[in-house]
């Protein structure tokens, strides 16, 4: 077995802010600033899940679910936005909370016993299952999509909600390790990411169109493999097609991180990368090996 690298941990520790938050860049207008969200955070703690106990990672990781908590919107229980409300940077624009941050801060704080499988349950039936495409809908327009999958933005808005199947796969992951996978949009939202890897095997170069806020066809990977680990067996034969399809061996501890996008708004004006969440992955796959 080859030696773990501890010194890639010291390194995640060293990028996490004395909120609790792991730091990320974000790049805009020919410019980069540094930021801490609520959603690099937990996709940190999700890389780091299999990681040996030790005193400095379980105070790191306490740390980290505080700032999970604060992403809570005080006004409407059980949504979660990309940052706390009180720390919303100055350059990001107003945004409501989101389906994508709420299953996947949820899931966090659920697996760190920060809140009940009940009120993690009721996040899904109340707040998720609520917001998604109607039959009715005039906005279903690419050919992956059903009615009965999960809209992005937690508005009752008539305006566009767009549909991300990685914003659904995280769902979907949520729902499976809360024992709801007879729940409304648990069927449609496997579907529609089984439609969606199937097209992507016909037309390699549109795998935009399935994640308009992932740039990097990894991401829907990730999120794929974790919705699987969590007990979404409805998409375990969407991995190993995906993995094919995009040409990347993502468990390889030969290969050193890199800071590929991780998160962008659907215009790609903001970037997000991360080295605390590409070296948290360069972890989990030494572990894994």
């Amino acid at each position: 077995m080859r030696e773990i690298d501890w010194s890639t941990l010291d390194k995640i520790l060293s990028l996490q802010s004395d909120a609790g938050a792991f730091a990320s860049e974000v790049h805009f207008e020919n410019e980069i600033r540094g930021d801490w969200n609520g959603f690099v955070t937990a996709l940190v703690l999700r890389a780091l899940a299999p990681l040996p106990p030790s005193v400095e990672w379980l105070h790191a990781r306490e740390r980290a679910l505080d700032f999970l908590e604060s992403c809570e919107s005080r006004e409407r229980r059980g949504h979660f936005g990309f940052w706390p409300r009180s720390a919303w940077p100055s350059w990001a624009p107003r945004l409501t909370e989101d389906a994508d941050d709420t299953a996947v801060l949820t899931l966090e704080l659920l697996r760190g016993r920060r809140i009940e499988i009940g009120k993690a349950r009721a996040v899904v039936e109340d707040v998720l299952v609520k917001h998604r495409l109607s039959s009715t809908s005039s906005q279903q327009r690419n050919p992956w999509e059903l009615a009965g999958v999960f809209l992005t933005w937690l508005t009752n808005s008539s305006g566009y909600n767009p549909i991300d199947c990685c914003a659904n796969a995280n769902v979907l992951a949520l729902m499976a390790f809360a024992g709801l996978t007879d729940s409304p949009g648990y069927r449609e939202a496997s579907a529609m990411v089984r439609n969606a890897i199937r097209y992507l095997s016909k037309y390699r170069d549109r795998a935009r169109l399935l994640t308009p806020y992932y740039p990097d066809p990894m991401e829907l990977l990730f999120a794929i493999q974790n919705a699987v680990g969590c007990g979404a067996f409805t998409l375990q034969t969407c991995s190993a097609s995906l993995e094919k399809l995009i040409c990347k061996q993502i468990d390889s501890d030969s290969r050193q991180p890199s800071h590929a996008p991780v998160f962008s708004s659907s215009d790609l004006s903001l970037v997000w990368i991360s080295e605390a969440l590409s070296s948290a992955r360069y972890l989990r796959a030494q572990l894994r090996s």
